[in-house]
């Protein structure tokens, strides 16, 4: 290695640096070649081991002849091999690891360096020092630079040669795809272009740049320096021009916005197709190539059509178009400078009698006035619209929201009739409709009115009505009962309770002397199998069932709410249809849920039998999870409704059936452990549909630890009470306050928000509001 200081001037290496040299190249026979900054000043001799005849500075260059053209020779107890260089003599490669020729591009030397033989593979030399090699646009140092500076190791290749500034100047395409002009050495300062491998062949193709509308030649600014240095220093080439560069170049043009006689630019085309409409663009160019800058005003061609009819429909069209044609029939073109302001007229109705609809612009809905205005700015097509008008029709229910046999006369314009709610028809404006409900709903609601848009329209099961715009039609049911107690109802609905856990898993009963509301016969806690007892025949274990899924025994409305200090979080499920009628109050029949982790419903909701509702929890004063289920009787009394009678659920009697999915929830009270007495495990029921958005309840769900043992107050550690729900508390929070008057107000004269209707009289209205307002605040005393 040698220690050197580098000063180049105009190629990019200011200042003075001190760099150590590597060498890896080899050369051969006929290489152009030249001397280092290390080989400053080396010795040029007569022959191989002959006498000195001169020295020569760094930068110089040369050619190995192409025969007998090297020879070792032993100098001072050195061998060094000696290279015949022309036209210089014979000069010593190097000495050891530093080497003072390298092999250059090119053929011949300065100033007759041709690239014959193709393209030469490069790489910047060390001796460009720290400020780089610099990538000019043209082969001068009069040209700008068009990327930055190279360093030693970058690589690219060489392409053309020419000279300028006493200097010999490469077309290198660098690496990274930057094209541009570098000189290759300088003397005395050294080598900064080396040759690192045999020159190939390459492409060469034509790029021919012309105007169109120009009123004269055009500059074009161009970025990207051509094989003939043609491209001026200011980038700017004249149009037409022809440019030569390597097939794969990326080019970058850029057009003047205005041409000389003052056109604006448009748009490039690229051999005579449009190509862009960018003054500015980049592209590889791989063929001979012919771009266009067009100048002038922009057109565009309107495209005026009809639908239904397809044409003879005449549209007057103002202001005419450039060639003087004005309206028009059905199917026809007008053309148009760009910013151009139009209007189109359709006729009311056309030839064949249809009317018309609307206009579209290019496929889409513009306007459904028959005069439309628009600006010129691209090629449209505008469609007159006519047809008979139709109108959507939706036929829903409440309460039932769904399955109900709707009778409707005529069909629709597909065929379509009669239906289960919600559904919807299309028929022709001016059509006439009747609808026929059902006198009583599957679940046994009565039929009560038919609604318009939300408004009362007819207490009728038949309405008729002309279709003149998209309606919707309810059909209102409302709870009614049929007179007296219904026992067969009732044990119908006693014998078809689902076990309120999912099908496959199985659930114990428990229970306990004075197990809160009714005993130990008329409340029953479940929990998920989990051991086996040597004592008894039945499962038991003291397990953590927080967080698995409750299902819903049977059809109804639920009622969530909490109470922390008792019951938890909390579900009243409760039947849609009236048990009897007791001295201004309603009776139902329905099951609680205590002890809940949260909610997987709504307050209001109405669901299905075996529809998920909640999980199992801990919630309020309990030992630990588990499923408290009660049967029973629930009073309504105007905005409040209690659990007021529960059933004996285990071991039922003969006249009150209690079934869990077909099964008697039986207690053998001989069998105990710490949950109190124990029963056999029953199965569950198939789960309808899927969970939904889980909802924490008020109450904190307690499920860190599992199921403790009850002391001897059994399980639930409060006292049996009366709890009273205020049915005004829309939102189930516990306090009658804005946020459900608010409630009712947006739902005020419609049936979609079912906690709302307070009445449960199928739609929220007045004497919702009213109970609202009676109760506000109650609930609230803690807030």
């Amino acid at each position: 290695m040698k220690n050197r200081v580098v000063r180049a001037v105009g190629l990019g290496i200011i200042g003075w640096i001190v760099m150590l040299t590597a060498w890896t190249q080899t050369l051969n026979c006929g290489d152009r070649v030249g001397v280092t900054y290390a080989g400053d000043g080396v010795n040029v001799r007569s022959t191989a081991c002959g006498s000195v005849i001169g020295t020569i500075r760094a930068g110089n260059e040369g050619q190995i002849a192409s025969s007998s053209c090297w020879q070792d020779c032993s100098i001072g107890g050195t061998t060094y091999r000696f290279w015949r260089v022309n036209p210089h003599g014979w000069i010593a490669q190097g000495s050891g690891s530093t080497r003072w020729l390298v092999p250059m591009p090119g053929e011949g030397y300065y100033p007759n360096v041709t690239a014959n033989l193709g393209a030469y593979p490069v790489r910047v030399y060390d001796d460009v020092g720290s400020a780089g090699l610099r990538v000019r646009l043209g082969p001068s140092t009069n040209y700008p630079e068009v990327a930055n500076p190279r360093f030693a190791g970058a690589t690219g290749t060489a392409y053309a040669v020419r000279i300028g500034n006493n200097l010999v100047w490469w077309r290198i395409r660098w690496s990274n795809g930057d094209i541009g002009w570098s000189a290759d050495s300088q003397i005395p300062y050294g080598v900064y272009l080396i040759k690192t491998g045999a020159p190939s062949g390459y492409t060469v193709v034509q790029l021919r740049l012309e105007a169109s509308g120009s009123g004269g030649s055009v500059g074009i600014r161009v970025d990207t320096p051509d094989l003939d240095a043609v491209v001026p220093a200011n980038f700017t080439v004249s149009t037409p021009t022809t440019l030569r560069y390597v097939s794969g170049d990326r080019l970058r043009l850029t057009a003047p916005p205005t041409a000389p006689n003052g056109a604006p630019f448009q748009r490039w085309l690229r051999n005579g197709s449009f190509y862009s409409s960018s003054q500015y663009i980049e592209f590889n160019i791989t063929a001979n190539d012919t771009f266009t800058a067009v100048y002038g005003v922009p057109t565009n061609t309107i495209t005026i059509q009809s639908s239904n009819p397809s044409s003879g429909v005449s549209i007057t069209v103002s202001p005419p178009d450039n060639s003087g044609q004005g309206s028009g029939t059905t199917p026809f073109t007008r053309t148009y400078n760009q910013g151009t302001s139009v209007s189109l007229t359709a006729p009311a109705t056309a030839p064949n009698g249809n009317r018309f609809q609307k206009w579209q612009r290019n496929g889409v809905d513009f306007s459904t006035s028959q005069t439309i205005s628009f600006t010129v700015n691209a090629n449209d097509t505008f469609t007159a619209v006519y047809g008979v008008p139709t109108n959507t029709i939706t036929i829903q229910s409440s309460n039932p929201s769904s399955g109900v046999s709707i009778t409707v006369s005529p069909p629709d314009n597909s065929g379509q009739g009669s239906g289960t709610t919600p559904f919807t028809r299309t028929y022709n404006q001016g059509t006439s409709v009747s609808l026929t409900a059902p006198a009583t709903a599957p679940n046994g609601n009565r039929f009560q009115k038919w609604q318009r848009n939300g408004v009362d329209f007819s207490t009728s099961q038949t309405i008729s009505f002309t279709v003149n715009a998209n309606d919707t039609f309810t059909a209102v049911y409302t709870i009614t009962t049929q007179g007296g107690n219904q026992p067969d109802r009732v044990r119908e609905f006693l014998l078809n309770l689902a076990a309120p856990w999912q099908q496959g898993q199985l659930w114990q009963p428990s229970t306990y002397d004075d197990h809160p509301r009714g005993g130990r016969d008329y409340a029953v806690d479940f929990n998920l199998v989990n051991g086996a007892q040597a004592e008894c025949r039945y499962h038991t274990g003291l397990p953590n069932d927080c967080n698995e899924v409750v299902l819903a025994s049977h059809d109804g409305k639920i009622i969530t709410g909490s109470k922390c200090e008792t019951n938890g979080n909390y579900i009243y499920l409760v039947a849609s249809w009236i048990a009897r009628k007791l001295d201004g109050t309603e009776v139902y029949l329905g099951t609680i849920y205590l002890h809940l982790s949260g909610f997987l419903g709504s307050n209001g909701d109405q669901v299905s039998r075996g529809q998920p509702i909640a999980k199992v929890g801990a919630s309020g004063d309990v030992t630990g999870p588990h499923l408290h289920f009660q049967v029973g009787e629930f009073t309504k009394r105007g905005s409040t409704i209690t659990f007021t009678r529960p059933y004996q659920i285990i071991n039922p009697p003969d006249d009150k059936p209690v079934r869990l999915s077909g099964q008697i929830v039986s207690i053998d009270y001989g069998c105990r452990d710490a949950r109190g007495y124990l029963g056999p495990p029953l199965r569950g029921t198939p789960m309808v549909g899927e969970p939904g958005q889980f909802r924490s309840g008020e109450c904190p769900a307690n499920c860190g630890d599992g199921l403790t043992p009850p002391g001897e107050d059994g399980r639930c550690l409060y006292s049996p009470e009366d709890l009273i729900i205020y049915l005004s508390d829309v939102n189930g929070d516990g306090c009658v306050d804005d946020q459900d008057l608010l409630r009712v107000l947006q739902a005020l004269g419609t049936s979609d928000d079912a906690a709302a209707d307070i009445d449960w009289n199928g739609i929220v209205d007045d004497e919702d509001l009213l109970a609202v307002l009676a109760d506000f605040g109650h609930g609230c005393e803690s807030e």
